[in-house]
Parts: structure tokens; sequence; C-alpha cells
């Protein structure tokens, strides 16, 4: 009898989860940082890959970054003294050797 495996390997990558946090920053008008983080369609890490985001507070004024996620699959962005409201980041591109981004961006929402 002989047995049939298949490797499986990762076609589609997505966004996992999209977070924020405050740091340093002056006048009391602390740095923003949001921190996207990538997996694949086996629930592993995505290293190496570009990721680009806009980052829009208040609706209203918008910001844009592209940078490259390390080991553990995620890239963090920071914006200088973000003035305070109500910010969202939407991934406008994912682009990883050998995987096809999904499209998504999960919901997000952070007030400053």
């Amino acid at each position: 009898k002989i047995m049939a495996t298949t490797a499986t390997q990762p076609t589609t990558v997505s966004v996992i989860s999209i977070t924020y946090a405050t740091s340093g920053g002056k006048d009391g008008k602390k740095n923003l940082q949001v921190t996207v983080a990538l997996v694949d369609n086996l629930g592993t890490a995505v290293a190496g890959a570009s990721v680009s985001i806009t980052l829009t507070r208040d609706a209203s004024q918008t910001w844009n970054g592209t940078g490259t996620t390390g080991t553990n699959g995620a890239v963090t962005f920071t914006k200088n003294n973000a003035p305070s409201g109500t910010y969202t980041t939407t991934v406008t591109n994912v682009t990883a050797a050998g995987l096809t981004w999904d499209g998504v961006t999960p919901p997000n929402s952070f007030t400053k």
C-alpha cells in the first residue's frame, strides 16, 4: 500500500492584526506606533514582506508608509508627535515572495 502525501505550500498572505501603541513625543503629543502583522494561509509569520499603509486621522488627514516585515512577520510604522484624534489604518498593498495578498484589512481603530 502506497500513501501519497502532498506538501502544502502557502499561497496567500493575510493581515492578521493591526495594533496601536504610543510612546515618547513632546508637548504631550506622543508618537503613534502602528504594527501590522502578517501570516500565510498555513498560519506562519511572513518575514521580508513589503507592507504599504494609509493612516487616517478623523477621516481627514492621511499619511502613507511602506515597510518590511521582520522575522516575526510584523512591521511597525511610527507617526511622530501624532495629534489627538481617532486613527484608522488601511493596508493598501502587501507584497510577499510567492504569496498573493488576500486584500483584506481587519477592522481597526485607535483614539488618541
